[in-house]
């Protein structure tokens, strides 16, 4: 069985729609079609929009609680997870919740940068470089 969870985040804590995608998604009929049980949203919206110093993320507190969360509840289904989200943020928490042969990821660019790099300061631009070791802890 598959169990759908909702990540609504944007990293920009602009609220320009990323964090609309989860329900959109269910709103257009994806967990019925696809035979999903619905989790729910497991994170809220980030709201803060400063850029964290040490990190160079923008919400960055709220980010990393967002991202316990999420990978709490992804290692707590019994069976596969499909996480809806729009923005790439969700990726850190995501994969510490799974399983080594459940995740899959569907992007539209490499999101290889740090917080030094990173023209905005989304962690969107940051999630590959958070996994794999060379951005923010």
């Amino acid at each position: 069985m598959w169990t759908l969870l909702g990540a609504p985040l944007d990293s920009a804590a602009a609220g320009e729609g990323e964090e609309l995608a989860p329900a959109a998604l269910r709103a257009a009929g994806l967990a019925t079609r696809l035979g999903l049980r619905d989790g729910g949203d497991v994170t809220g919206r980030l709201t803060d929009r400063a850029r964290d110093p040490g990190s160079g993320v923008i919400a960055f507190a709220q980010l990393v609680a967002a991202s316990r969360a999420l990978r709490d509840a992804v290692g707590a289904v019994e069976g596969r997870v499909l996480v809806l989200g729009g923005d790439c943020s969700l990726l850190p928490g995501a994969l510490a919740g799974a399983r080594p042969d459940d995740l899959w990821m569907l992007d539209g660019h490499p999101d290889a940068l740090d917080g030094e790099t990173s023209p905005t300061g989304e962690a969107a631009d940051m999630d590959l470089a958070v996994v794999t070791g060379r951005g923010a802890p």
